[in-house]
């Protein structure tokens, strides 16, 4: 996905809600909602199957989704993909997309109704 693309997911998400967007690294781009949420999208150079996406709220919530294949998940019915819900420690079935541009606007939805 391209900095636009992400860009225009964005702003039908957060509608009037203050958010920027902008490119950290070479895989990373960063949505900054208000002055207190981050959301991380980070996506394979090598894969572009391959995509994650963390959110750290003002609260102190981490959601994450991924598809880093970790044994400790291998039982969760979507496995690779498995997504951490409010914490590290709470690992849940992933209830998202596996295709990047279908999950990130489903991720989005879900961080909005959070903040």
């Amino acid at each position: 996905m391209t900095l636009l693309e992400i860009e225009e997911f964005a702003k039908k998400t957060f509608g009037n809600t203050p958010f920027s967007v902008r490119q950290i690294n070479f895989t990373t781009i960063r949505i900054s909602v208000g002055t207190d949420t981050l959301i991380d999208i980070f996506q394979s150079v090598r894969d572009p199957k391959k995509f994650a996406f963390h959110a750290k709220l003002f609260d102190g919530g981490i959601y994450r989704l991924d598809c880093r294949p970790e044994k400790k998940y291998m039982k969760l019915a979507t496995f690779p993909w498995h997504f951490h819900d409010g914490s590290e420690e709470h690992v849940v079935v992933s209830p998202f997309a596996t295709t990047a541009q279908n999950a990130l606007q489903q991720f989005l939805r879900y961080i909005k109704k959070r903040i």
